[in-house]
């Protein structure tokens, strides 16, 4: 089982590795034949397992239009990702990710960049690259980048309580 830290979603720190393994194993007692053993890896070398070696299941997202891959929802809760801010008495909207031009924004190493990279990029922000989501959180808190790449439950997972969505 491929996966990487993304508290509280998967993590090797969590008893019974985290939210996602507690829905995977509600499925597997009905669907799984054979255990699982979690193996928890970077984010670049996931993707380069995927890419690279035979895999069966995974936390981490397969390429994009891979025709064996199939996606099984565990759970209906819609997961939204965006950009973490220091909090400031300004509102912060935006329309077009071009208007953050030249800001840097944390996000989760790859191993080759993705349509979520690409966007970022052709916007001509600088990405700077961690290998966990509170690692960019704590980039942010100490003013290292201007954003933060994460899900809308990151900030439950930091007791670091500066920054707002």
């Amino acid at each position: 089982m491929i996966s990487i830290e993304y508290p509280p979603f998967t993590s090797n720190d969590i008893n019974g590795y985290g939210i996602n393994f507690k829905l995977l194993e509600k499925y597997a007692t009905d669907n799984f034949k054979t255990p699982y053993q979690p193996l928890f890896v970077p984010p670049a070398r996931a993707q380069k397992l995927m890419r690279t070696s035979d895999w069966c299941i995974s936390f981490y997202p397969p390429k994009p239009n891979d025709k064996y891959a199939k996606f099984l929802p565990l759970s209906d809760e819609v997961i939204k990702l965006g950009l973490y801010r220091l909090k400031n008495y300004k509102p912060f909207e935006w329309q077009q990710l071009s208007e953050l031009k030249n800001k840097s924004v944390a996000l989760l190493r790859p191993s080759k960049e993705g349509p979520i990279h690409q966007q970022l990029i052709e916007a001509k922000m600088k990405l700077v690259f961690v290998e966990t989501v509170e690692q960019g959180l704590s980039m942010l808190i100490h003013k290292r980048v201007d954003y933060a790449f994460g899900d809308n439950t990151a900030i439950k997972q930091t007791s670091k309580q500066l920054l707002v969505r």
